[in-house]
């Protein structure tokens, strides 16, 4: 499962890294669009999932 973790972050660092070489052209904001999502989804999954779901115990019955 770290593998998925690694993998979203080198599609956050190629879409800034495309963001960069794109300079001006329409592409240039959807490569930025799509890194902040990414990012923002990160940021909530990390700031509210992952805690909740640590402290609920995933929801199992032990």
């Amino acid at each position: 499962m770290a593998a998925l973790g690694v993998l979203l972050v080198a599609t956050i660092v190629a879409d800034l890294l495309l963001a960069t070489r794109l300079r001006r052209g329409a592409g240039r904001e959807w490569a930025l669009v799509a890194c902040g999502a990414l990012t923002l989804g990160l940021i909530t999954f990390f700031g509210r999932v992952f805690p909740a779901n640590r402290q609920t115990e995933n929801w199992t019955v032990q």
